[in-house]
């Protein structure tokens, strides 16, 4: 291990630690303890991830043109999540989901697609009611799960 990698390694463990006492709001010796040891584990899972990423992404300023789009429908879509709950607790209708697709062209190997699906992946999951199954390079498609039908793009940062 490099002086780099260890300096890294150190300073991350030092963010996790200190983040794992923000939120457990005690000093306590246990969870000071507990708190070492979390903060261990994840820097070293983030480590190990490190070294097995194979995939190169590059995100460019203009992906994120319509970056708002998500966050609108994180409030709209919590209105309709809601009602599916409460007509499923106080109806007793059972919420019947399905699942839409729709043509998806970013499916190449360069680093720009492989931004593209991710952030595409994300954007399309941030809302409630919609959750991204993934993208199927090979007929070029997104899948997408809908709790509660829906309108509006699947692909809401239109990247695909």
């Amino acid at each position: 291990m490099s002086l780099r990698t260890g300096v890294t390694a150190l300073a991350r463990w030092a963010v996790f630690f200190a983040l794992y006492v923000l939120l457990a709001d005690t000093l306590e010796t246990p969870e000071l303890i507990t708190g070492l040891v979390a903060a261990g584990l994840a820097t070293a899972s983030v480590m190990v991830l490190e070294r097995s990423r194979s995939v190169e992404a590059r995100m460019r300023t203009p992906m994120l043109r319509f970056a708002y789009r998500p966050f609108v429908g994180l409030v709209t879509d919590s209105g309709r999540a809601t009602w599916a709950l409460l007509s499923l607790i106080l109806l007793r209708r059972p919420v019947r989901g399905r699942f839409r697709v729709e043509r998806y062209t970013a499916t190449g190997d360069g680093v720009d697609d492989v931004a593209r699906r991710i952030l595409t992946e994300w954007a399309g999951s941030v809302a409630p009611n919609r959750y991204v199954i993934g993208i199927d390079p090979e007929r070029e498609q997104l899948i997408v799960h809908e709790l509660l039908p829906g309108s509006g793009p699947l692909d809401p940062l239109e990247l695909g």
